[in-house]
């Protein structure tokens, strides 16, 4: 929502940038699909001057059974 956005700004400003943390969850079973996402996220951070670090569990298209 725009308020987390803007408590997050506002945050940022008094003190500072900082390294975080982020997962994505799926509900499984699944094939994983994250190109697109993970192209995004990287065009994005490079426009910005920013660095990403991306983890993936499994690669594209991958089977991601149950349990």
């Amino acid at each position: 929502t725009d308020a987390y956005f803007n408590r997050t700004k506002t945050a940022i400003g008094h003190f500072g940038d900082s390294e975080v943390t982020y997962a994505v969850f799926m509900r499984r079973p699944v094939v994983s699909a994250p190109r697109l996402a993970i192209d995004w996220l990287r065009e994005t951070s490079e426009r910005r001057g920013e660095r990403v670090d991306i983890a993936l569990n499994y690669k594209e298209g991958s089977w991601v059974g149950a349990g």
